[in-house]
């Protein structure tokens, strides 16, 4: 799972680089700063809510087994 995000990192900084030659290196770096916070913050959410569906889950499966 690292190496499936640290992958999307780099091809999304590099995306950025080739796409914002005529803009600052600063605005770069911040819109990749971004990207990557929007990046991690999905990923968080997901396993927040995958979370909270599995210990659903394993409640109800528990209630339908006793």
């Amino acid at each position: 799972m690292k190496n499936i995000s640290m992958n999307i990192i780099t091809c999304l900084i590099f995306f950025r680089f080739n796409f914002d030659k005529n803009t600052t290196s600063l605005k770069v770096l911040k819109n990749i700063f971004l990207l990557i916070k929007k990046f991690f913050n999905k990923i968080i959410t997901n396993m927040l809510c995958y979370r909270i569906i599995g210990n659903i889950c394993k409640n109800v499966n528990f209630l339908l087994l006793t």
